[in-house]
């Protein structure tokens, strides 16, 4: 760790992302800008969950790329960790964008929890029981994961039909989650098209290569996810608990 190679970027970008998401989650637990007059405690869990999953999904990550020469074996198991580990991080920040959008909804919650929570056991499943990890499928599993990132689109087109775009925006930070999405495509696109390094051969090995990009895009994601949340953790609450259908809180609207 304390020698630059052409895994140094990798291994800290997401080490200390993994830090950073750990330690926010203490201040979700005891911030004092995050006390019950701006949240309830089901809101507080929700980012707490979803604070947890980047944790995982980075430290896996670091991990692999600290051992991935250790040995074939070693490799292996940490590379299918690393695979686990992102999806970890999709189900965590799904069921938390689900627990805002579908507040109002007990019934649809548990739905998507479900179909979301399934989705990734099968995921799982795969990763574990099939040659996931050769080189040869590179853009399969770039694919793999934006099938169930697909989801939330789902689950985000249910809720503006159901309770109306003005609303869902806030409940869910549509902007932020927009940002989001647009940071992921970028480093997904960047990661199976191999640019630069596939353009201009060795000259990106230790610093600037696609997999860095890509990592540190998935940071920018996952810290815009978060500002999200967290927007949306407010705007619920300052709902005041008033659940309606469809009528959105005026009140809230106009701030």
């Amino acid at each position: 760790m304390l020698h630059l190679h052409n895994q140094s970027v990798n291994v800290y970008s997401h080490l200390v992302g993994a830090s950073d998401f750990a330690f926010y989650s203490f201040h979700v637990i005891w911030g004092r800008d995050l006390d019950q007059a701006h949240g309830r405690s089901e809101g507080r869990i929700a980012l707490l969950l979803y604070c947890w999953s980047v944790a995982i999904c980075f430290a896996c990550s670091a991990a692999f790329h600290l051992l991935s020469n250790h040995s074939p074996s070693v490799s292996s198991l940490c590379n299918r960790l690393d695979y686990l580990g992102i999806i970890v991080l999709m189900w965590g920040a799904m069921v938390s964008t689900v627990h805002f959008g579908f507040v109002c909804s007990k019934e649809l919650r548990i739905l998507y929890w479900t179909l979301i929570s399934l989705s990734a056991l099968c995921c799982g499943r795969t990763i574990l029981g099939t040659d996931f990890a050769s080189a040869r499928l590179r853009k399969r599993r770039t694919i793999f994961y934006a099938a169930f990132g697909s989801l939330s689109l789902l689950f985000t087109s249910h809720g503006v039909v159901t309770y109306g775009w003005r609303l869902q925006y806030v409940r869910m930070s549509l902007s932020w989650m927009c940002w989001t999405a647009v940071a992921n495509t970028c480093g997904a696109i960047i990661y199976a098209m191999r640019l630069p390094e596939r353009k201009w051969p060795r000259r990106f090995d230790v610093w600037g290569s696609s997999h860095q990009i890509f990592h540190l895009l998935v940071l920018l994601a996952a810290w815009l996810h978060l500002q999200g949340l967290t927007q949306a953790l407010a705007a619920v609450s300052d709902m005041g608990g008033l659940c309606l259908s469809r009528k959105p809180c005026s009140g809230l609207l106009r701030e």
